[in-house]
């Protein structure tokens, strides 16, 4: 938890609860620092939360390139189904991973659904039906290459991440 109010003799309801709020949204306009939102979040609410106090996520998200020759440990990981994103008009399905630098013990956690560490985790699965418990001594490994649209014929800079031995 970041912050609580005080508390007030009169017991809150729902009404005053949303009124509050209402009030919050509608002054929106004029916040001019990180703490003016933080007040009226206060004034609104009572109470402000870290995102993690409420999901559990001690895993910190990361851009994979961080990850890249540092040694690091797939403690779980699972496979994930996106409507949003689709492959010749399908659903797609990708990798949420979560693991630890060994290098400083930080929980980090990555999304990857290309032919590298989602290839390499389902494959992975498919032998062993282990969803964790990889350790990667070398970190990732970074393929840089040029990809080619296949439609636009464009040419742009890509890259796809494996786990390393």
């Amino acid at each position: 938890m970041v912050a609580k109010k005080n508390t007030s003799s009169e017991p809150e309801t729902s009404e005053t609860v949303e009124n509050s709020a209402v009030a919050v949204r509608n002054s929106w306009a004029g916040i001019t620092s990180a703490q003016d939102i933080q007040d009226r979040l206060m004034q609104a609410y009572g109470t402000v939360f870290r995102g993690t106090d409420l999901l559990g996520n001690e895993f910190e998200l990361v851009d994979k390139k961080t990850l890249v020759d540092i040694p690091f440990t797939v403690l779980e990981y699972r496979f994930v189904t996106s409507d949003k994103f689709t492959r010749d008009g399908e659903p797609t399905e990708y990798s949420v991973v979560r693991g630890v630098r060994m290098d400083n013990l930080k929980m980090v956690a990555f999304a990857d659904g290309g032919t590298g560490i989602h290839a390499q985790l389902k494959d992975f699965y498919a032998r062993t039906k282990q969803l964790g418990g990889i350790f990667c001594s070398n970190g990732l490994v970074a393929s840089e290459y040029d990809y080619v649209d296949p439609v636009t014929g464009d040419t742009s800079e890509a890259c796809t991440y494996y786990l390393g031995n």
